[in-house]
């Protein structure tokens, strides 16, 4: 029985490694898919709120502004910029999709609809 168990840890290190191992081949890797994909579907107006929305810090978006991958648009309404996708971030967002879609199509098969119905349920319990 590993340490975890034994005090009764939860862990996700084995399985989510696999499942990130999908995207290690090329750029972006799971978590700049994860902004990239964000900016690109929920439009936020700001750094601050796509921080909001993924729960990380400003620091680890301004990096994305630094690889070339995201630009902020003009200032609008209380001074708020909206954060675009270069086409550098949009090439790099697109060649991804296939590779999550490979993931996505190994959990179904894994645990089938309902089941990853629940695990998705059951890890949407974890964020505040």
């Amino acid at each position: 029985m590993t340490a975890a168990r034994e005090t009764g840890q939860v862990t996700f290190g084995r399985p989510a490694r696999s499942c990130f191992r999908r995207f290690a081949c090329c750029a972006p890797g799971v978590t700049q898919f994860t902004l990239l994909n964000a900016i690109e579907t929920r439009r936020p107006d700001s750094i601050s709120r796509l921080g909001e929305i993924l729960d990380i810090d400003r620091t680890t978006l301004s990096l994305l502004e630094k690889a070339g991958l995201v630009h902020l648009g003009k200032a609008g309404a209380r001074r708020k910029r909206e954060l675009l996708l270069t086409s550098r971030g949009l090439d790099q967002l697109r060649a991804a999709y296939p590779r999550w879609q490979v993931v996505q199509d190994r959990l179904e098969a894994l645990f089938g609809e309902g089941e990853l119905d629940d695990l998705k349920a059951a890890l949407g319990k974890i964020q505040p």
